[in-house]
């Protein structure tokens, strides 16, 4: 995982040498979301878990927010409402590209997410809102 500076970005192209801190090792994830307090939500496919990670702490604090070997398959698509409530879809898509999902079963699913830092009614929790679509 790498991170640049804001402030560097918005200097332009010519300030980007060297501007990039390697933060740490991760498992390869498709998405990523990122709260205004500078909390990262991001998937790790290979573990089918949703993981947060406190940016002003080291990366090696990155913790598990929730893990499904069934519904939280191939995490790709994060997204925040004006609460601060945080949505994913997963999808299986490992399954698309091996020919081998079955439509028969849910294979898409939507996410809420609310945390200790949303303004959302529900406790803290993470909601399955997902439809058996046919």
């Amino acid at each position: 995982m790498y991170s640049v500076a804001t402030a560097v970005l918005q200097a332009g192209p010519g300030s980007l040498d060297g501007a990039a801190r390697n933060e740490g090792s991760k498992a390869p994830s498709d998405g990523l979301g990122m709260t205004r307090d500078g909390h990262l939500y991001f998937g790790s496919i290979a573990r089918s878990e949703l993981l947060v990670w406190d940016t002003a702490r080291p990366f090696a604090s990155a913790s598990v927010v929730y893990g499904n070997t069934t519904t939280m398959q191939w995490q790709d698509t994060f997204a925040f409402d004006a609460a601060g409530t945080l949505y994913l879809v997963t999808n299986r898509l490992q399954l698309f590209f091996t020919k081998t999902m079955d439509f028969a079963q849910i294979n898409f699913r939507i996410f809420a997410v609310c945390h200790a830092l949303c303004t959302c009614s529900r406790p803290s929790s993470l909601v399955d809102l997902s439809l058996s679509i046919s």
